[in-house]
């Protein structure tokens, strides 16, 4: 197999669809890292299993509240593309790129802007309620998932030298508690700066404090979880990896809509029994969906029951 850091160079940027014969895809949203041996994220949207799945067509429902998020995050962007138009900073939106990992696997990403002139990239993300906000705008924390989603793009894009990732709050919020007032405007912006270093690694530094910090994952991380992949795609999903916590609070299995199933061992013994397995949880999460719909369409009435 070709060297995988090998791969990552220029190519096509008309498509990102699988073609040419390509079996198995890995999207920079969904790509994670890999450090001694671990999977580390912060959420399920890293976890191999989950990848494995998505390659199958198997997603969990996503309820209004979801898709609600998902909008705020949109409009975020467009806000924030009304900001570059405005300081005249030359961008293309929704940026492609593919790169060919071979054994049949393409991995396939859209970064939110590429800034050309800058040899940078810009990632949004909105903060849609209170304790986000108040962990990014006054703590200055960022996700860990949202730095390895940057990371996987600056090592698919060889000629970027700094991604912005840039968090936006989504509604207004005055933060009160003894002495310490705050207050947060929709609209408001937090960004952390991730730029490259000698030997495959990575700086952060947070805009507002201009603290600089080395980041512990490195471009070698990103390869191996993507080997990694590759033989979980060719070979078989059996013990594959869950995502290790990264953080002391952090669970990325928690709110996971196959976690059960991953948690009896014996649905991973093959592909089959594990694709099966979360086939079900689906069906029996959508009929108890169903059914809290009708509950609560026609509640029982209470002149029914005997007093």
């Amino acid at each position: 197999m070709k060297d995988i850091k090998s791969r990552f160079a220029t190519l096509d940027n008309d498509s990102w669809r699988l073609e040419d014969g390509h079996q198995f895809f890995v999207t920079g949203g969904n790509a994670s890292i890999m450090v001694c041996g671990r999977i580390i994220a912060d959420s399920c949207s890293g976890c191999p299993r989950r990848l494995v799945l998505r390659n199958r067509g198997i997603e969990d429902h996503k309820d209004e509240s979801t898709l609600e998020l998902f909008e705020k995050g949109y409009e975020f962007e467009r806000e924030f593309a009304q900001r570059l138009v405005a300081k005249g900073t030359i961008h293309i939106p929704d940026y492609k790129r593919k790169v060919d990992l071979g054994m049949n696997t393409v991995m396939t990403l859209s970064t939110d802007f590429y800034l050309p002139d800058d040899k940078a990239i810009v990632e949004t993300k909105c903060c849609t309620n209170k304790s986000r906000i108040k962990d990014t705008f006054m703590h200055g924390h960022y996700k860990v998932q949202n730095v390895i989603q940057v990371l996987n793009y600056m090592t698919a894009m060889p000629e970027v030298e700094k991604a912005f990732l840039v968090y936006g709050a989504g509604i207004d919020y005055n933060y009160k508690w003894k002495d310490v007032r705050k207050e947060f405007k929709k609209g408001d912006i937090y960004t952390f700066i991730i730029e490259r270093i000698s030997g495959g690694g990575f700086t952060i530094t947070d805009t507002q404090t201009k603290v600089k910090t080395v980041l512990s994952f490195r471009e070698s991380h990103i390869h191996k979880y993507l080997e990694y992949m590759l033989w979980v795609f060719n070979e078989s999903i059996a013990d594959t990896l869950r995502p290790t916590a990264h953080g002391e609070f952090a669970d990325p299995c928690k709110y996971c809509s196959f976690n059960t199933v991953c948690d009896d061992e014996s649905n991973a013994e093959d592909l089959e029994t594990f694709l099966t397995a979360c086939k079900k949880k689906l069906e029996a999460d959508a009929l108890a969906r169903i059914a809290g719909e009708a509950e609560v369409a026609n509640p029982n009435e209470l002149d029914d029951v005997p007093l």
